[in-house]
């Protein structure tokens, strides 16, 4: 009786490794992700883009065994969530720099030599965006490459770039930052002899910049309670240190939008 007892609990104890096992790797599968409905747009969009042959996992985990079951305990979490209808609307996902920078994917090293033509019009350099500093803020991949919408998977935020390059910059001073993306039109007439004369990029693009994506007070109160910590909005520093850095958020969630047309 025993000896009975003894294998039936050896064959439990396989069924329930192999089955763990099993699930594990069903639920690893980006099909699993779109099990729920609010995944299915996102799902969509991840099979338009240019990630679409690679697995949800390799993104949005981090490439450590740490990160990888820390990532299981959150999905337990949300699954949990959807079935208690407690979810949110529009889900909420990370996408680290060690996901994005890791050998096979878009290692630096590779980046460095790949200066690529972005929207038809500007030129793209990502090793000074990755390395340096911007303005004393260290950007990361999603500072750039966000969803914003779910139809847009991963795409970048060209409000992100505007923010960056025109704020707090006046229009007769915009010359040096058309320059640094459009740095084509040195050598192509008419523009060439526009700039040779003197002539101003505004001049003639009066629509190049509107806004001044300021941040007001306001914006911190969506978030925020403690007055401390609105008191601190001044502090540039220390705000993109804990919004950027380590809260991991879109410029645009604080910064009024800048128009670039």
């Amino acid at each position: 009786m025993k000896k009975k007892t003894f294998f039936i609990l050896i064959l439990l104890a396989v069924l329930f490794v192999a089955g763990s096992i099993a699930a594990v790797i069903y639920t690893e599968r980006p099909k699993f992700c779109a099990s729920c409905h609010i995944m299915k747009p996102y799902y969509a969009s991840w099979k338009e883009s240019a990630h679409k042959e690679i697995n949800c996992l390799m993104c949005h985990y981090e490439p450590t065994f740490k990160a990888h079951v820390q990532g299981k305990i959150n999905g337990l979490v949300q699954v949990a969530q959807y079935l208690t209808h407690r979810y949110s609307g529009k889900p909420n996902a990370h996408v680290s720099d060690a996901s994005c920078l890791r050998p096979g994917c878009h290692a630096k090293e590779e980046l460095k030599y790949r200066k690529i033509v972005f929207n038809k019009a500007a030129y793209f350099d990502h090793t000074k965006h990755l390395d340096d500093l911007r303005s004393g803020i260290r950007l990361r991949c999603a500072s750039c490459h966000t969803q914003l919408t779910c139809d847009r998977h991963m795409a970048v935020d060209k409000n992100t770039c505007f923010i960056c390059h025109f704020k707090d910059i006046p229009l007769s001073q915009l010359n040096r930052q058309c320059l640094r993306c459009h740095s084509g039109i040195k050598a192509a007439k008419p523009h060439q002899e526009y700039l040779a004369s003197g002539s101003k990029c505004i001049d003639c693009h009066s629509e190049a910049k509107k806004g001044e994506g300021q941040v007001r007070s306001q914006m911190c109160y969506f978030c925020h309670a403690e007055k401390e910590k609105i008191g601190k909005i001044k502090d540039y520093k220390l705000l993109h240190q804990a919004h950027i850095e380590r809260g991991k958020l879109a410029c645009i969630n604080c910064h009024e939008i800048i128009e670039h047309n």
